[in-house]
């Protein structure tokens, strides 16, 4: 009987734990059609890895590579610098640096701890269902995005996109699995992740994977 009532409380504390943590959650993105992460670039200011900020009116995330990508003199640029923590947009969207300048959304958060996703065009998918698809459409140069400025061809039929999910806690990214995720989770809550990810987890749910993040320090 003592078994069962502790079962069922750290169940309950489990589903709180969601709902206390649903409305963080943004929705994550499987298509896409257009090039880019907004519609239209925005206004953003980028962190650097020294505390500095640097703004700047254009801007936006290209998805063939994960990069942050600015409008200069109406030409397409990527950032050299190698030293950039996050950028956050003017509406408040954050991305964060993964690795080689790629940049994760941040789309959950608790206290110091998010919840990270990056975003990539799934090629196989997409020729698939693009059969007569020209095979460099994924390795052209910028200039085929720009056309003379912001214009580009939209796909009316969408561009599928891969979602990997990683962690930030603290000054550690990882990617979103048990054996990473397990080596930060805290003393005295591996009784309930333990729990927790046997009862029909998914590591690629990103309402799953939310639920995790009062687990960490």
């Amino acid at each position: 009987m003592k078994t069962s009532l502790r079962h069922l409380c750290a169940t309950f504390a489990l589903f709180c734990m969601g709902v206390a943590l649903h409305a963080q959650l943004l929705p994550v993105k499987q298509v896409t059609y257009t090039p880019f992460f907004f519609d239209t670039f925005k206004k953003a200011t980028i962190h650097l890895e020294n505390g500095k900020t640097v703004y700047v009116p254009y801007c936006n995330i290209l998805y063939y590579n994960a990069r942050i990508i600015c409008l200069v003199d109406n030409l397409l640029r990527h950032p050299t610098n190698k030293d950039v923590s996050s950028i956050t947009f003017d509406d408040g969207t954050e991305f964060v640096h993964i690795k080689k300048q790629k940049m994760a959304q941040v789309i959950a958060t608790h206290g110091n701890n998010s919840l990270l996703c990056l975003y990539s065009i799934n090629t196989a998918r997409y020729r698939l269902e693009h059969r007569e698809a020209p095979s460099d459409v994924f390795s052209r140069d910028l200039e085929y995005y720009q056309l003379g400025g912001l214009y580009y061809e939209e796909d009316p039929n969408g561009i599928p996109l891969l979602s990997k999910f990683y962690f930030r806690v603290g000054n550690k990214i990882v990617p979103a699995s048990k054996g990473n995720v397990s080596k930060l989770v805290r003393q005295d809550m591996r009784n309930t992740f333990e729990l927790l990810i046997k009862e029909r987890f998914d590591w690629n749910a990103p309402e799953d994977l939310k639920r995790l993040l009062r687990f960490f320090p």
